[in-house]
């Protein structure tokens, strides 16, 4: 059974993002062992060279192999079985580094794992080892640095569309940010006030536009993030109910009673029971 405390453990464990650039990127070995579920506050790549195992994430189950690569959103939960020591780059970013069209296809796909054709697989290699090499390099300019990691994120974008049988509808560049910034503070329960100021709209103008591109109210969008993030913790973690509540934006426990019943049909503790992974 995972608690919080593997969690953690596992979490101190993880490569953080360079505060300076916001990203970075280097070879990581992983030994045959089991490595707790998890979530990073950022968003990763992982390319894998050698090894093999299975992948648990968002509760669907995935072969680890060489040839195949996955990304993670930072409300992403994983589990690692490695059966054979695992070789792969991991590329660690934040919002910020990467164009908004990768960010608009990472958020409106639930497909996490890939296997490229051959040929693009050992293009990513190749993006892979020269950013891995130019982040180690202190010498390197960073604006070569970043153009790498674009180049690297491109290809993937691309390996997304294609991969992809109904494309998302195009967003305006506003509508984007938008997005990037709910994904990135849905837990510090953002009001409608903070997100105008912060997209410099009006308040009406704001939920209009919204509405219009996605067809989701802004404020159900929100609700959205916060009932996925709980469901998340419910089933992966041993979390209190209480905590669940505060950690997935909710101010009060009877308040988040009553939309998580709202949105699922159930009580926390009663999806908890129902699905809750072993």
């Amino acid at each position: 059974m995972k608690n919080m405390a593997d969690i953690n453990q596992v979490n101190k464990l993880n490569m953080f993002v360079d505060s300076g650039t916001g990203f970075t990127a280097s070879r990581r070995y992983s030994r045959a062992e089991t490595y707790p579920m998890h979530r990073h506050e950022y968003f990763e790549i992982e390319i894998i060279l050698s090894g093999s195992g299975i992948q648990n994430l968002n509760g669907e189950t995935y072969e680890l192999k060489r040839g195949t690569f996955y990304f993670l959103t930072n409300t992403d939960f994983h589990e690692l079985h490695i059966t054979e020591p695992l070789l792969n780059y991991n590329i660690s970013f934040n919002m910020l580094s990467a164009p908004p069209e990768f960010m608009e296809k990472t958020l409106y796909t639930s497909q996490r794992v890939f296997t490229p054709q051959p040929n693009e697989f050992h293009r990513l290699c190749l993006l892979a080892e020269l950013l891995e090499n130019s982040c180690s390099d202190r010498l390197n300019e960073p604006d070569y640095t970043h153009m790498l990691l674009l180049c690297l994120l491109g290809r993937i974008s691309m390996i997304l569309e294609n991969s992809s049988k109904n494309s998302p509808p195009a967003l305006s560049a506003t509508v984007q940010q938008i997005i990037l910034y709910l994904h990135a503070n849905f837990r510090n329960d953002p009001s409608t006030d903070e997100i105008a100021e912060y997209a410099q709209l009006s308040k009406n103008y704001l939920s209009n536009l919204f509405k219009k591109e996605t067809g989701i109210p802004l404020v159900k969008y929100i609700s959205n993030l916060k009932i996925s993030y709980a469901k998340k913790l419910l089933t992966v973690t041993d979390m209190p109910i209480g905590e669940i509540c505060f950690e997935s934006g909710y101010g009060s426990i009877p308040n988040f009673m009553k939309s998580f019943k709202l949105n699922t049909g159930y009580a926390p503790m009663q999806y908890r029971k129902n699905f809750k992974e072993i």
